[in-house]
């Protein structure tokens, strides 16, 4: 039997003393939202420091000034509407749906509450989430991966900065066919590179060259007509500026020479692009800054070439083709490292050990806007509002996001009751 509104708000305040921090401020905005949810009368708003004006008004003008609102159920496009430094939220919950009966994939964990509250606080640059899990994958999060693959990349340039090392960008591929799988491609790839930087004649090219260490990142796009293409970015340390041309025909003479023994081919003019000095390294430490910060990568870039995001943006509307693709590119890099340090390498460079897991979780420096109770995250997560929050967060301050909060908990309860088999005998 269903307990009256007042009956659980009454248990609710017995236990919100026990919440964690304890705070007085806490309690009355935990308190502010258990009458959301469970009181049918108007006492939220008469017990609130400052009326919130409309509610539903204030939050949707605030969400209509950045993107569409939509209904509860919404599926954003973010291929085909503005591009914004919130997207990644909307195509994480588009992913989840793509993954989901898979519990094995680390991004089902991703944004749950582990503490009593959810904050929002704003780094003066961008709006996020505290108080929340952060499932580290690489891979296959939009939210975790940018995180961690900018601060990779910070880290390598002040390494370079420190020991004053000469960087030599060299990005390897090989040949490949539409019916190509992934799986095979990743290993005909990561063997032929794993064997070329071992032997005798690496060893000599290495102490040629002055190479102390050196990192690879693993990238791959997706074409309807010609299937995957898996390429890797590799940036060697040099203890002296060297001969580029003389560096590109050595190595690239190596790397060919190992893909035909795992079976493979690469193209001797190709295979492998090299670039060497600074400007080439720095492009590519902050290539992904702009993309994801700014515009997000998921904007459409390509019309026959796209990353695995515009992959699972496309699947997310239908595409079947583009589905079965991210599917595929989902199982093919389960367990796998992305970014790869020589051995010492990291030492070598003065870098700190820090699994992706630590980078994905570092808290930047912001400020705190408002508190979300960890009831009503939940109801956030179910209607998958985390970007139409982080916006109206941006824009509004604090007095709307509560206000939308409240709306949406509202709505959420309110359509709870009429299900039919939920409470009603229908």
């Amino acid at each position: 039997m269903e307990k009256s509104g007042n009956q659980l708000y009454k248990t609710e305040k017995r236990t919100s003393a026990s919440r964690a921090g304890g705070s007085l401020l806490g309690t009355i905005e935990h308190h502010k939202d258990v009458q959301v949810l469970y009181s049918n009368n108007s006492s939220f708003t008469r017990n609130c420091e400052q009326p919130i004006p409309e509610p539903e008004k204030l939050a949707s003008d605030a969400v209509n000034r950045d993107a569409t609102l939509g209904n509860t159920t919404n599926k954003v496009s973010a291929i085909h509407q503005e591009p914004g430094k919130y997207n990644r939220y909307e195509l994480q919950n588009t992913i989840k749906k793509l993954l989901a009966g898979d519990a094995g994939k680390r991004i089902h964990t991703c944004m749950k509450p582990y503490a009593q509250d959810v904050a929002v606080k704003n780094t003066g640059k961008i709006c996020h989430f505290d108080g929340i899990m952060a499932c580290g994958s690489v891979w296959l999060c939009p939210v975790c991966s940018p995180r961690i693959s900018q601060e990779r990349r910070r880290e390598l340039l002040n390494a370079t900065k420190r020991k004053n090392f000469f960087p030599v960008m060299v990005t390897a591929t090989l040949k490949h066919e539409k019916t190509d799988a992934l799986s095979h491609l990743f290993q005909v790839l990561n063997g032929s590179l794993k064997r070329m930087k071992s032997g005798r004649v690496w060893q000599r090219f290495s102490e040629k060259y002055g190479i102390r260490a050196f990192v690879s990142a693993h990238e791959d796009r997706y074409s309807y007509t010609t299937g995957w293409h898996p390429h890797k970015h590799i940036v060697f340390f040099l203890e002296k500026p060297v001969n580029i041309d003389e560096f590109k025909r050595e190595i690239v003479a190596i790397y060919t020479r190992q893909v035909e023994k795992s079976g493979g081919y690469a193209s001797q003019f190709h295979s492998m692009d090299v670039q060497a000095g600074s400007d080439a390294f720095e492009k590519y430490i902050t290539k992904d800054e702009l993309p994801y910060e700014l515009l997000g990568e998921y904007y459409k870039t390509s019309t026959h070439s796209f990353s695995v995001w515009e992959l699972a943006v496309l699947a997310g509307e239908g595409d079947v083709q583009a589905r079965m693709a991210f599917l595929e590119y989902a199982n093919a890099t389960h367990g796998k490292r992305k970014f790869v340090y020589s051995h010492g390498g990291k030492k070598i460079l003065g870098i700190d050990e820090k699994t992706d897991e630590q980078l994905a979780n570092e808290e930047p420096e912001s400020v705190e806007i408002t508190r979300i109770p960890r009831a009503s995250w939940l109801i956030v997560l179910r209607e998958e509002k985390q970007a139409v929050v982080l916006r109206i967060a941006e824009q509004g301050g604090k007095n709307q996001v509560d206000a939308y909060v409240w709306y949406l908990v509202k709505h959420y309860r309110q359509r709870w009751k009429q299900e039919p088999g939920v409470n009603s005998t229908a």
